[in-house]
């Protein structure tokens, strides 16, 4: 997966398909030795730990596909329907999920729980099943 140039002592990617969701840390033991490949030169070794850092390559996904949720059309304003989860296999920012409805006006509001990454449903206006 790396290479290390021989004069330079750079360590460098050799395979570009790494992925941090399948091995995120290497060891990788380099060794210096003097009098080139001769033999009877001395050496030494050391180990280097390489950790990969998260890019967003993964994309979010419900676990759940379907929730079904009823309220009263006596709800309050701010009132809690209920929660939908979506995770995401990156790490950091790179998972930070943002929930929002699509393509529609809606009564309701979705938020982000900032300690559970959930969406949170809340009545946004007065609900009236007869209207």
């Amino acid at each position: 997966k790396f290479f290390i140039e021989q004069m330079t002592g750079v360590i460098r990617v050799q395979n570009p398909d790494l992925d941090r969701e399948r091995e995120k840390d290497f060891r990788i033991i380099v060794q210096a030795k003097d009098m080139g490949l001769d033999p009877g030169g001395m050496s030494s070794t050391a180990t280097v730990y390489i950790s990969l850092t998260d890019i967003d390559d993964n994309v979010p996904y419900f676990p759940q596909r379907m929730y079904n949720y009823s309220v009263t059309e006596t709800a309050r304003i701010g009132a809690t329907i209920g929660r939908v989860k979506a995770l995401d296999l990156d790490e950091g920012e790179n998972a930070r999920i943002v929930y929002t409805f699509v393509g529609q006006k809606s009564m309701f509001r979705i938020e982000t729980d900032p300690r559970t990454q959930e969406g949170l449903l809340t009545v946004k206006e007065p609900l009236d099943f007869e209207q």
